[in-house]
């Protein structure tokens, strides 16, 4: 497919960021095929549902409770986008690279 964005830590580093793929995958859901969705990005579900979120609270500020996330949660999620990053530069869990 062609026509994507470049990573640009990619293409200064050579290593994979967690973000990449990102843009293929929000493009492979968008024409329908959430499983190659996964496989160019296992992380963009997450993302979605996360930007899906704030969206829908700047949209709706009334919402009840919906931007009290515990602090707990945002470090946790923090820590899986570190260590996906991590780990999709290693060879043995070369199937997380896009």
């Amino acid at each position: 497919m062609g026509g994507v964005w470049v990573c640009p830590f990619h293409a200064v580093t050579g290593w994979w960021c967690p973000g990449c793929g990102m843009t293929r995958a929000t493009y492979e859901m968008v024409t329908g095929h959430p499983m190659s969705a996964l496989g160019d990005n296992v992380l963009w579900p997450v993302a979605a549902v996360l930007i899906g979120w704030v969206a829908l609270a700047w949209l709706w500020p009334r919402a009840p409770r919906l931007t009290r996330v515990p602090l707990g949660v945002w470090y946790g999620l923090a820590l899986v986008v570190l260590v996906f990053g991590a780990l999709r530069n290693v060879p043995a869990f070369a199937a997380l690279a896009p």
